[in-house]
């Protein structure tokens, strides 16, 4: 009856139906542009987001620009302006294959997650952790610890600059140029 069950169960098949998806990956960008003959602009916002292949990792990116320029005295004086704005958030859950068991199964037939082998026998810890109340659950589904996690790491970045650029004759300009990050 035993080799029965095992001759059924596959931990590739658990792994592919409980922790791998199709990943997808979407990008949506936006841009306007215009000026007349002294002032030129140009706005753009974009959005990415990914679903990595494993379940828990995911990213998203959000970026938005706006840039205008200016120029006096018949183009020989020109200020330049712009500003961005980006942020990425980047979720990682998913760590690689602790436990590779050929039998291994995420869930019994309730539903219920199945402790699995990992750092310390199960039988020591079914014996130690009723014992000791103050002690935390030691047991290790790799199914609950990527839906428990949350590794997410946030970056924002703010970039303005400012430019005056003069023209003081032909194959000579003057620039001057700051930005801040």
């Amino acid at each position: 009856a035993k080799l029965l069950m095992y001759q059924n169960q596959d931990t590739r098949r658990e792994r592919q139906q409980y922790l791998h998806r199709n990943g997808v990956s979407q990008q949506h960008a936006i841009s306007t542009s215009g000026g007349s003959i002294n002032n030129n602009y140009f706005l753009s916002a974009g959005f990415d987001r990914s679903l990595d292949g494993f379940v828990g990792n995911k990213s998203q990116r959000i970026t938005l620009n706006a840039s205008n320029e200016y120029s006096w005295f018949k183009n020989r004086l020109e200020m330049s302006t712009s500003v961005a704005y980006s942020e990425s958030k980047v979720k990682y859950n998913y760590q690689n294959e602790f436990v590779a068991y050929p039998y291994l199964r995420f869930f019994d037939e309730t539903g219920a997650p199945i402790p699995m082998p990992k750092d310390i026998r199960q039988l020591y810890k079914d014996t130690i952790v009723p014992k000791y109340e103050q002690l935390r659950n030691w047991d290790y589904n790799q199914w609950q610890e990527v839906h428990a996690s949350d590794n997410t790491s946030r970056i924002i970045d703010y970039r303005a600059s400012t430019g005056l650029k003069y023209k003081i004759a032909q194959g000579f300009t003057f620039n001057l140029l700051y930005q801040f990050n």
